[in-house]
């Protein structure tokens, strides 16, 4: 089977959530047996006709496509045109892209990834924001062209596709689940003591992975960190990625002594936060999966999420679920629990790592090279 992979370089330089998908999706399915891949990009996104940055993705074939990455987002939300298939090789059987966008083909199949439906849900408190109206305008036509001229049509939960179906009236049967993964290397984590200590510098913490904002549950942050207080606890939030949140919500968290905000973590310093945590707290109102999830349960680490979309579906019964609308003072209750209960820390470990087994990113190409093989018969 020859796939051609379209993709973004520009998320290949500390990705996250998309940008890791698009990599370790590629990857995997260039390592399927029978599988060549070889990846097509617009040229201005290209260095000196290279991918930029340092991944496997760096080995295999490159094809540049003679437009702008702009303008083709654009035209191709409208018409098809122009198809990929006069650069690419006659023997493509599949043109597969990583997140939402329509590429037109001519002979190849096409596949392409939704991730997320946050602008088109009304019941989301941002659904009339300024910038969720301008996104939801340019992203409608987008959805519905993938989702009615894809051959197949690829999301990462059962939650977002059910999503898909009903606020596009998709037919499931065009639908596949691939998932999302986790790194190997996440496994490897050796999760470090994390019991009270009188001395504050060696407080024990629970660890948020994203800057603070509306979307990721930010208020209830807050809520929690301010009932960790009134209880006394010496337990402290820590943000990794913190500094990168919007002005107000760094504010607000400054207003709290038990909050720490920290830069961006690359992988070595998020495995070494982890490994210091107590439990991951993940509290979005909205997730069309959850990867922080999957990587805290991976190093072994609890973790304490919200009820909102894919979470419950992606923690399942290895991690703490609440309704954060209502339990912030339960949330709170657990992670001093955590601290103290080093029974229930472990058995949180092993649950984890056991869940977090399920979902690795050679699992998530296998189901699409699979996908990919039976739409062929």
């Amino acid at each position: 089977m020859h796939i051609a992979a379209y993709i973004r370089p520009q998320g290949l330089v500390d990705p996250t959530g998309v940008g890791k998908h698009q990599i370790y999706m590629v990857r995997e399915l260039a390592k399927c047996s029978g599988v060549d891949v070889t990846i097509i990009a617009p040229e201005d996104t290209l260095t000196n006709g290279k991918l930029p940055g340092n991944t496997d993705l760096n080995d295999l074939p490159l094809i540049s496509i003679p437009f702008k990455r702009r303008f083709l987002d654009f035209i191709w939300s409208f018409i098809d045109w122009p198809c990929v298939d006069r650069w690419l090789p006659d023997d493509i059987d599949w043109v597969y892209c990583p997140f939402e966008v329509c590429i037109p083909t001519k002979k190849a199949k096409f596949a392409a990834t939704i991730h997320c439906s946050d602008w088109f849900e009304k019941d989301l408190p941002w659904y009339n924001d300024s910038l969720t109206k301008k996104t939801r305008r340019r992203m409608m036509p987008v959805f519905k062209r993938v989702l009615n001229k894809a051959d197949l049509t690829l999301t990462v939960s059962v939650f977002l596709k059910e999503r898909l179906c009903v606020l596009f009236g998709s037919d499931p049967d065009r639908i596949l689940v691939v998932g999302n993964g986790v790194e190997s290397e996440y496994f490897d984590v050796k999760p470090r003591s994390c019991v009270q200590n009188e001395s504050e510098d060696m407080a024990p913490y629970v660890l948020v992975i994203g800057s603070l904002r509306e979307g990721k549950g930010a208020k209830y942050i807050f809520s929690v960190a301010d009932k960790l207080l009134n209880m006394g606890s010496n337990i402290v939030i820590k943000v990794a990625s913190g500094k990168t949140s919007p002005d107000r919500y760094m504010k607000e968290a400054k207003k709290h002594p038990n909050i720490e905000l920290l830069d961006y973590a690359d992988v070595s310093a998020l495995k070494e936060l982890l490994a210091g945590a107590v439990a991951l707290l993940f509290l979005s109102r909205s997730e069309s999966f959850g990867i922080p999830a999957i990587e805290a349960m991976a190093a072994g680490v609890p973790v304490l999420t919200s009820s909102f979309g894919a979470l419950p579906e992606v923690v399942g019964d290895a991690g703490f679920v609440f309704d954060v609308e209502q339990d912030h003072e339960q949330v709170a209750e657990t992670i001093v629990t955590l601290v103290n209960d080093i029974e229930m820390r472990n058995k949180y470990s092993v649950l984890g790592k056991e869940r977090a087994s399920k979902f690795l990113w050679c699992q998530c190409a296998a189901k699409l090279v699979s996908a990919f093989s039976s739409k062929e018969d």
